[in-house]
């Protein structure tokens, strides 16, 4: 079975509205854990200065990238085969939906490290999340930071290869989570 895309723009009502009616790539880290844990579907978007930063380079690092590489990307969001409630907004996606990158604008710090090869692991989770969603067994971070003084470090791809493990315990973590969304509405 293949995943369904959702054609709708990415920071509107109706996608906030179908986001939040779901499980998405970047709840899927409080889902394992992270941050707290995931306690209810978010109602408002959250947002700070890291946030607001990112969204703001996105498109940069985007076209970067499809100037770079030849490869044309597309903002979208798509749902799970069969476990709707899985939904993924991505960053970048192929025209021919086989390579996903996901777009960071980190601090200095953590894009040092990208220039390392270090992935954070939240954000690792994040992907492993999208790779399930769309059913690919592999992605691209893409750590994007305009500051790094040198001009070819200022961005940098990381393959990561899909982790079952990782892609279970999310498969896991979510069932349990819609059926406890559904005895607290529903008691």
């Amino acid at each position: 079975m293949k995943p369904t895309e959702v054609l709708l723009e990415q920071g509107t009502t109706e996608w906030l509205k179908w986001r939040n009616g779901g499980i998405g790539s970047s709840d899927a880290p409080k889902l394992l854990g992270f941050f707290g844990g995931l306690k209810k579907m978010k109602k408002e978007p959250r947002s700070n200065w890291q946030m607001q930063r990112g969204t703001m380079l996105e498109p940069h690092a985007r076209i970067r990238f499809i100037e770079e590489t030849g490869i044309w990307l597309r903002p979208s969001c798509w749902q799970h085969p069969t476990k709707p409630y899985l939904r993924a907004s991505l960053d970048g996606l192929s025209d021919d939906n086989k390579l996903l990158v996901e777009i960071k604008s980190p601090s200095m710090k953590s894009h040092l490290e990208a220039l390392d090869g270090k992935v954070p692991e939240h954000y690792n989770i994040q992907v492993q999340h999208q790779m399930l969603v769309l059913g690919l067994n592999s992605a691209l971070y893409l750590s994007y930071n305009p500051d790094h003084p040198d001009e070819k470090c200022q961005m940098t791809a990381i393959r990561i290869d899909r982790d079952e493990d990782i892609c279970n315990r999310i498969l896991e973590k979510a069932s349990e989570w819609v059926e406890q969304q559904k005895l607290s509405v529903n008691p």
